[in-house]
């Protein structure tokens, strides 16, 4: 299943779908669904997006995923979504009708995110993550905890991860500039030896604070080895996708970013190109971007050298 990441969902003020013209000034607009078709080197087409679902008070509630052989509503793969004010505090996400993730937020009275609980039903039963995060006195992230457990994992028994993380430095566009891992494992099963490592994560970003390079490395004395790296058109940027795709990234769990409610490590612009590099082979991706009038996605490509995906955003307005 895709997920697209930037899309956006604030307020416009033109739909795309509307048929009568232009809305009047006052009209204001939401996302309402996204579709990806992707093409992969002759396979038939698989599909990605949502439609999502609001609240009385504007909040997205639900979020419902599209099948990916029919691009059609699945009505039984969605997440639920409840706050408190305007904080997520609970979600759950189905897939196939089952409960897949079952999750809980929880704030520090500075309105941060204190600690995030996962619980999850996957192929080799229950596993849970707790991600604990501690914050310096300018509101940054200083340490964050994670814990990840499940009892019946294959050839492993019993597995018990726990990561901890410890953040570099940040800009003025409060992002770091890298962050330091350690990671210790044990499991009941007899032949797997508990071992524990750490790796060292640099990040670079270009003068929008757009991050345009990370790089890694797992023994101190090495050099970095370069992971991931992109270029920006940043002539004009996704305005409101920034803040859809920060809700989006809250329904999975998302490794080192940061949980909060805001756009600081959120990409986005007019034309990106960017390269990951897994096992010394890389595949770069160009994403183009056409908008509305005022400044929101009607649609966007991406091209590799395996796929194309296209992709089309609606929006209702009132």
């Amino acid at each position: 299943m895709a997920f697209c990441m930037l899309v956006a969902f604030n307020a416009c003020k033109k739909a795309d779908d509307n048929k009568n013209g232009s809305p009047a000034p006052s009209t204001t607009c939401k996302l309402k669904s996204t579709k990806e078709i992707i093409a992969s080197n002759g396979n038939p087409n698989q599909y990605g997006g949502f439609v999502l679902y609001y609240d009385n008070a504007d909040r997205i509630n639900k979020v419902s995923f599209l099948d990916s052989t029919t691009g059609n509503e699945d009505s039984s793969s969605y997440a639920l979504l409840l706050y408190t004010n305007s904080n997520i505090t609970s979600l759950k996400l189905f897939q196939q009708g089952q409960e897949a993730v079952n999750s809980s937020i929880t704030y520090s009275t500075l309105n941060k995110v204190e600690q995030r609980v996962f619980n999850l039903d996957g192929d080799f039963g229950q596993a849970k993550i707790t991600q604990i995060y501690f914050y310096d006195n300018n509101g940054y992230i200083e340490y964050c905890l994670s814990r990840f457990e499940a009892d019946n994992i294959p050839g492993l028994g019993k597995v018990v991860s726990i990561d901890s993380a410890r953040y570099l430095n940040y800009n003025s566009f409060g992002r770091p500039s890298g962050v330091v891992v350690f990671n210790s494992f044990t499991s009941t099963n007899q032949g797997a030896e508990p071992f524990s490592f750490s790796e060292e994560i640099a990040y670079q970003y270009d003068a929008k604070g757009n991050r345009t390079k990370t790089s890694s490395k797992n023994v101190v004395s090495a050099p970095f080895i370069e992971t991931y790296s992109a270029t920006f058109d940043i002539g004009k940027t996704l305005g409101d996708a920034k803040e859809a795709n920060v809700l989006l990234s809250k329904l999975f769990f998302d490794g080192w970013e940061d949980p909060n409610l805001n756009s600081k490590d959120t990409d986005v612009s007019l034309k990106l190109t960017e390269t990951n590099t897994e096992n010394g082979v890389g595949e770069t991706k160009t994403s183009i971007f056409i908008f509305n009038d005022k400044g929101n996605p009607a649609s966007s490509k991406e091209t590799s050298t395996t796929e194309i995906k296209n992709t089309t955003y609606t929006y209702v307005c009132k």
